[in-house]
């Protein structure tokens, strides 16, 4: 059984714009058990702007100098770096508004802007993707009592006159996706770096949360509660605006079935909000925020397509909410880490941090939930035997995290969705850095 290590944390502030909380001390405390000794900390928090609502960083391939952060009510802010000082500056314009797009954009308890990635080739070719709700609402054309919008995922590139402005006339429509629930929005894109390397092929994944209708999850013909792959080769930018604008990869584990959409990789999740690949094995990691009792974190080794995670047949290793549900295809797979959410509600899934600046936590899954009594708690998950310790700064400076990012030398950045201390008004974007 995993055992729960309790850090207590100080902290100290400088006299810069940048709010460094210091982890000098690691008092550990392991419930139950036998007390561990004590570890120094190597590592520290360091604040670099403040966002209205951030969800996440994104870093372009190639350029160490701006970090552009994702705003849940739609802009796409530039953060640009000073190479003297290492601070950074918001600039005033956005890179692109997703709020002022043709429909706009529906913000309702979870859904707005979802998030915003580069893709691998940024560097010669400018092509982003973002992904966001509408805000049109129609009739079910099925169910004429269900009001739905649609959930996007655009194309575009950068202007030619501008790095850090969107050239919106290059605008296009990837995918839509007919939501009638705008919670449980998966919401999360990425590329793997691994697959990328090895098969030169461009595939973009997207995790979708589920609606409204328990028991979706394990039917192959939607996409709610299900990771996706699509084929997003270069050679669709030149698409018309009425011709695909995605391609099927061939290996897709359900290609030819035809009671699943070929799009779908894996499926039984109930709301996979945020996932990442491991840069140096490949391995998929997924976040999947649970019902009424479980939190589950799942990781799929490098290669492998075609897992069902159960829900809602079952929640992580317990009965589910639905148990009657009719099995869907794919591997029956359990999570390699679950706890009880009465722990921390939300789980909000990390990275396998391989950076070079913090030794002790290179091969470590880095998590945490979005609230709960574990609020402002940190987790890490070796991924060998599956341990998890959790770690708490003591003054609560990094609550409602939203979501983690990684930059292209590998460190890790947070997204405080709203800053206790401002009254909620804002968030804040930190970096997880070295302790100087």
């Amino acid at each position: 059984m995993s055992s729960q290590i309790d850090f207590t944390v100080v902290f100290s502030k400088d006299d810069s714009m940048n709010i460094r909380i210091s982890c000098l001390t690691l008092i550990l405390v392991l419930s139950g058990t036998s007390s561990k000794s004590s570890v120094a900390a190597d590592f520290e928090l360091v604040e670099l702007a403040q966002v209205p609502e951030p969800l996440t960083v994104a870093q372009p391939p190639g350029d160490n100098l701006r970090l552009f952060v994702l705003d849940r009510n739609g802009p796409i802010h530039v953060l640009q770096k000073n190479a003297s000082d290492g601070s950074f500056k918001l600039l005033d314009t956005p890179f692109l508004d997703l709020s002022k797009l043709p429909g706009g954009l529906h913000k309702g308890i979870e859904s707005g802007a979802l998030d915003f990635v580069f893709r691998p080739d940024f560097a010669t070719s400018g092509v982003f993707f973002a992904r966001y709700y509408k805000d049109v609402e129609y009739q079910d054309p099925d169910v004429n009592w269900r009001k739905l919008r649609d959930e996007v995922i655009i194309r575009g590139t950068v202007s030619g006159n501008n790095s850090n402005r969107a050239d919106i006339a290059s605008i296009r429509e990837v995918m839509t996706v007919p939501k009638a629930n705008t919670t449980h929005c998966g919401g999360w894109m990425g590329f793997s770096r691994a697959e990328i390397s090895k098969t030169r092929k461009c595939h973009l994944y997207v995790s979708h949360g589920n609606d409204e209708r328990l028991g979706e999850e394990q039917n192959g013909g939607n996409f709610y509660g299900k990771i996706i792959r699509i084929d997003v080769d270069p050679k669709y930018d030149t698409a018309g605006k009425g011709d695909p604008q995605y391609g099927i990869p061939t290996d897709n584990p359900f290609v030819g079935n035809e009671e699943v959409r070929d799009e779908i990789v894996h499926l039984g999740l109930r709301n996979p909000w945020r996932c990442s690949f491991d840069r140096e094995t490949g391995d998929f990691w997924i976040g999947d925020v649970g019902g009424s009792v479980k939190e589950e974190v799942n990781r799929i080794t490098y290669g492998k397509l075609g897992c069902n995670f159960q829900w809602p047949i079952l929640e992580g290793t317990k009965e589910g909410e639905k148990v009657d549900t009719q099995r869907g295809p794919g591997e029956w797979t359990g999570p390699v880490y679950e706890y009880l959410n009465h722990a921390g509600n939300s789980v909000i899934g990390g990275y396998v941090y391989r950076g070079k600046q913090i030794p002790s936590l290179v091969g470590q899954y880095f998590f945490t939930n979005f609230w709960g009594f574990s609020s402002g708690r940190f987790r890490t998950l070796d991924r060998n035997n599956h341990e998890s310790n959790t770690f708490k700064f003591r003054y609560g400076i990094c609550h409602e995290v939203s979501g983690f990012s990684e930059g292209n030398d590998g460190e890790l950045y947070i997204c405080e969705y709203k800053n206790a201390d401002s009254g909620g008004k804002t968030g804040r974007i930190f970096k997880i850095a070295s302790e100087r």
